[in-house]
């Protein structure tokens, strides 16, 4: 039996929670690392096609899904789902937006908007439409969580969706328990319609006294970085692709960090 360590540091505590018992059932909250991106299965076998076209390929083909930033920011944090279908129609006047959409909680409306007045400054992107209202998306769910713990909203991280994006900003669950998502609507002109079981957006959770708490400096260039730098590039010229996996690799780039953070 193992003993109890009542001097270990207890993990933080987030709880979900439903006003509709049938979310719940049907479109529950999910670790984002669980949602299936249809493009990670297509990736794997381009990567596979791309190898077997060189002998040289396996030591310099390079399969996006194993850099390290997009596969851990595609399996942190949580996914909230659309708990009910509904209905997006614009007529191209920008101006005009209209819901199709059951009201599935007494006391809002499911589907609404912030107005241009109060959007128009977040929609700053040339390269990709936005109409000029914010789509606000009221649902049942409801979060309490440690004191210490906030979430950064994000889209759903590399979800190949392009009818909308989540407003990225930090949501406090000291300041509102409600999770109502915000999105940039990307179609100029069309009906498009948001099924339930959607991703919506994905929430990440972090320690609110580091982020706002943490000091860092600028500083200069150390004998001790310069080691570091060295033998990481000595760690990366001396491993070919084919005979260490991206896990093995990474622990031995863990292994050197940590030996220049202890000294």
């Amino acid at each position: 039996m193992k003993l109890l360590n009542i001097f270990s540091k207890a993990k933080p505590k987030i709880r979900f929670y439903s006003l509709i018992s049938a979310v719940q059932t049907l479109y529950p909250i999910t670790p984002s690392k669980d949602l299936k991106r249809e493009w990670i299965s297509e990736e794997k076998k381009d990567f596979k096609v791309r190898q077997s076209k060189c002998p040289l390929s396996k030591l310099t083909e390079f399969s996006i899904n194993k850099c390290p930033a997009i596969h851990n920011v595609m399996n942190v944090g949580y996914v909230i789902y659309a708990p009910a279908d509904f209905k997006v129609h614009t007529n191209g006047d920008e101006k005009t937006i209209i819901f199709t959409a059951t009201k599935i909680m007494p006391h809002a409306e499911y589907v609404t908007t912030h107005d241009e007045e109060v959007a128009q400054w977040l929609m700053r992107n040339p390269s990709q439409y936005t109409f000029p209202k914010v789509v606000k998306v009221n649902t049942p769910w409801r979060v309490s969580t440690d004191d210490d713990i906030v979430f950064l909203q994000v889209p759903v991280t590399f979800n190949s969706e392009n009818r909308f994006s989540a407003v990225t900003g930090i949501y406090d669950p000291m300041m509102t328990h409600e999770f109502n998502v915000q999105l940039f609507w990307h179609i100029k002109e069309g009906d498009e319609i948001i099924k339930a079981g959607t991703p919506l957006c994905q929430y990440i959770p972090m320690s609110r006294s580091v982020l706002y708490s943490m000091d860092y400096i600028v500083d200069n260039l150390t004998q001790k970085d310069i080691q570091l730098e060295d033998e990481y590039l000595y760690l990366r010229s001396t491993m070919f692709r084919e005979t260490a996996d991206f896990q093995t690799r990474v622990s031995r780039m863990m292994k050197i960090i940590k030996k220049f953070s202890e000294r």
